[in-house]
């Protein structure tokens, strides 16, 4: 979710996730990638990436370990 404080100073912003997901639909390992410029925003956005594993569709479309780079955009 947006952070309260981010949203009250108005901060916007694009955060890059890269996510390393194993056949299974769990998270292995999750980073930035590139930073929105707001330590909030960046926080925010990790953990929503953390929070969505396992991701259960894509158990039947990744027969190996992946890396994937996830932008999260954040807009008031």
């Amino acid at each position: 979710s947006y952070p309260s404080r981010a949203k009250m100073l108005s901060q916007s912003g694009t955060t890059l996730v890269n996510m390393t997901l194993l056949p299974s639909g769990e998270i292995q390992a999750v980073n930035l990638a590139h930073s929105s410029g707001y330590t909030d925003l960046d926080h925010a956005a990790l953990e929503a990436v953390k929070a969505s594993s396992p991701i259960q569709s894509i158990k039947t479309l990744l027969p190996k370990t992946t890396r994937f780079t996830v932008p999260i955009r954040f807009d008031t």
